[in-house]
């Protein structure tokens, strides 16, 4: 997953998980992305901070697939 600026520029990639990683969501501030990370054994939801790329992690229970993330205020 990668940031890219609207108006031209070089790309940012976000850590992400080495796994496939797909439908992220931006939080209601911009601070962070949440994304669903799959290895194919299971999926997790992963939390990063755009400003110093720290995570936060929620695993799921097996066969619990994800296909939309979305923020609650």
């Amino acid at each position: 997953i990668e940031i890219v600026p609207t108006d031209g520029g070089t790309a940012t990639q976000l850590l992400g998980s080495g796994a496939d990683d797909s439908n992220p969501v931006w939080s209601p501030n911009g601070g962070a992305v949440a994304y669903v990370s799959d290895n194919g054994d299971a999926q997790t939801i992963v939390v990063e901070s755009i400003s110093d790329g720290a995570t936060t992690s929620v695993n799921l229970p097996p066969n619990e697939g994800i296909w939309y993330l979305a923020w609650a205020a």
